[in-house]
Order: C-alpha cells, then structure tokens, then sequence
C-alpha cells in the first residue's frame, strides 16, 4: 500500500494472530465471504484510511481493472461487513494478498482468519501456485505458520520534489506515447506475470506520470508517480542501469515542490537503489518483508528500483 504506515496486507488489528485457533471463535462459522462490487471497494480503502494509512488515490479503480474479483469482504447474515482483503490474481498462477483489515470494533472473533483462509482455498483450487504479500516484522511468524516463506525486504524511503523549474532529461517521454506492447514487454521482464489490464490502468490513473526513458527506439527505464492521500507514490521503477533509474527518479520528482510527500519502496538487496536513496537524502520510514506463499518468483531484483505498489502488488 502507497503510505509510511504498515503494510495493508499485514498489519496490527488483524485475526491474524489466531490463526492456530480458529475454532475458537464460533462467531466466524456464520459468515460469509462475499465479492466486494467496483462501487464497494472504495469502502476497504476508508477503513485503510481510518487507520492512517495513505492509499494511492485511485486505487479502487485499478484494483479492480487488475481482477473484476479480486476485493472480498467477510459479511454477517445482517449485512454487517466485518472484514475485508484485496487479492488480485495475475494470470494463472500468481496472486497478491494486501488492504487486509478488521474494524476494531470486530476483531478477536476469527472473521479475519476465515476471510483470508476462505480466500486461500479457493485460489489454490483455482489453480493459483504463488500468493505473495509483504509482512510487517511482528506477524512473520503468523504467516510461516499459513506456509508463507520470507524472501526478502522492502523499505518505504520518503523524499520531496525538485521544485517546479527542474527539467527532465530529454530521454524520458510519456509512456502512453509508446506502443503498448513495448512497454507492457518491459514490465512484463520485471514483474514476470501478466497483468496487462492493471498496467493500462496504472499508467491511465487521474493524476498520475507514467514515464519511459527511450534511447534509439527501445525502453531502458519505465516509471510510475501516482497520487496518494498524502501526496504522491513511486511505483514501479524498473530500469537497466543504476543510472537510468536516477535519470528517472529526478524525472519524477520534477514539478513537484520540495516539501512534497512522495514515497518509493525499494527492495534492501537492491545496493544500487539504496545508494540512489542515499545520495538524493530519503530516508527509510518502514520495512517489510515480502513473502511467498508457493514458488517464489525468481525477480530481477538488480532492475527493480522500486516496487509497484503494497496494496496490489
């Protein structure tokens, strides 16, 4: 999820410390594991929000670009909603579990538990053999107990822009204005499932930038700034070199004014992408660790200067 506070997939104030202790909460075997409609998402993101979390402000609209099913609520016989997940499905075989949340005034009761282990089943049934999610230090323990496996670490780092008179190399241009396949090959070779939908959605949002760097016709870079409730997300930052991903990192914080609050999530085995970090003064704000439950896809972790998002992968 785009924000400095704990990942939407798992957090404090969900059930998912009693996953060894299902029946024990009788209260869950009533409820029911419903498909949350496109108007109903933005729903999950007010209970993110009233966490104090910062989603990225169109993320109901690519969510359910990226699965048309891929948003659940766990729902009483009164109509009650008591707990919701994300887990949009990337063709086949991959899926990615993030905006898991329990309102406080219903959790200890197993409908956490049920909702995200309801939503487990049907997918391996469906055929899904990789879900990942990124984990907060304190719930690692909970999640190898589901068979989820540590691969490694993301660090939100938090930087502003360079102000609205700083220029943007000549070879960065709109991605939109490539042909779609190239750039949906580009994120395919760093990303490594399909996801062409969401990709459409992403670079399309309202108020986003979505940038290639282009030399003699072909894709080196491709990058993402989005908007979030308290400013702006980067994500992904895919790119060849270290010093493209830098020509990109300033070409997106350019326009925005110095004491803009823009994020960028960067995997710690990337040395060159922390480096970038530390040479533009960002600062780490919160880690996680990315988990895998099934094969772990095998990521250019040297191309990826910044991951795509903690709320849809």
């Amino acid at each position: 999820m785009c924000t400095p506070f704990p990942s939407a997939a798992i957090v404090a104030g969900t059930d998912v410390t009693v996953m060894d202790r299902a029946s024990e909460f009788p209260a869950a075997a009533d409820m029911a594991v419903v498909t949350a409609a496109a108007a109903e998402i933005p729903e999950i993101l007010a209970w993110a929000v009233r966490e104090g979390w910062n989603p990225g402000t169109n993320t109901a609209m690519t969510l359910y670009a990226a699965d048309h099913e891929g948003c659940s609520f766990g729902q009483l016989a009164d109509g009650t909603r008591v707990s919701c997940l994300a887990h949009p499905r990337y063709g086949d075989e991959f899926a990615y579990f993030g905006l898991y949340l329990v309102p406080p005034e219903h959790r200890g009761r197993g409908y956490g538990l049920k909702l995200f282990t309801t939503i487990m089943d049907r997918l391996t049934r469906a055929g899904v053999r990789t879900i990942a999610l990124d984990a907060v230090d304190s719930q690692l323990e909970n999640y190898k107990k589901l068979g989820f496996v540590p691969v490694f670490h993301l660090s939100r780092y938090l930087t502003g822009g360079l102000g609205a008179d700083a220029l943007r190399d000549p070879s960065l241009v709109p991605a939109e204005s490539l042909p779609l396949a190239d750039v949906l090959a580009y994120d395919r070779k760093h990303f490594l499932v399909d996801h062409a939908e969401f990709v459409q959605a992403w670079m399309s949002q309202p108020g986003a930038l979505a940038l290639a760097l282009v030399r003699e016709g072909q894709i080196h870079a491709y990058a993402v700034r989005r908007p979030s409730r308290l400013g702006y997300c980067i994500g992904p930052l895919f790119a060849d070199t270290p010093a493209d991903a830098s020509t990109m990192l300033d070409g997106l914080r350019a326009g925005l004014a110095a004491d803009a609050h823009v994020t960028l999530d960067i995997l710690e085995s990337n040395a060159a992408a922390l480096a970038i970090a530390a040479e533009r003064g960002m600062k780490p704000v919160f880690t996680c660790t990315r988990m895998y439950h099934g094969p772990a896809l095998p990521l250019p972790i040297d191309n990826i200067f910044g991951a795509t998002s903690w709320d849809s992968g």
